[in-house]
């Protein structure tokens, strides 16, 4: 298996392990996360003839570290550890 890759694959495998969740640079940057089913939306509905094009696709809400943490926490009932 590949390596895991980003910081939801890492941090869920860590939960699961009952380790602590490690953080790498600034809580405060963001990213722009997308659920699969609305890729496999987009692809499913995107013309046949468009097929060939290079498409940028997130879901316009920007999430934080921190914001991550804290849904991490909460899916947790308490405090992780964070390194």
């Amino acid at each position: 298996r590949p390596r895991n890759q980003g910081v939801l694959e890492n941090w869920l495998l860590a939960a699961q392990r009952k380790e602590p969740l490690k953080v790498y640079g600034n809580t405060a940057s963001f990213r722009d996360y997308l659920h699969v089913q609305d890729l496999v939306n987009l692809v499913n509905d995107f013309p046949e003839e468009l097929t060939r094009v290079t498409l940028n696709v997130g879901s316009g809400q920007a999430t934080t570290i921190s914001n991550l943490i804290e849904i991490f926490e909460s899916l947790a009932l308490g405090s992780i550890e964070i390194i």
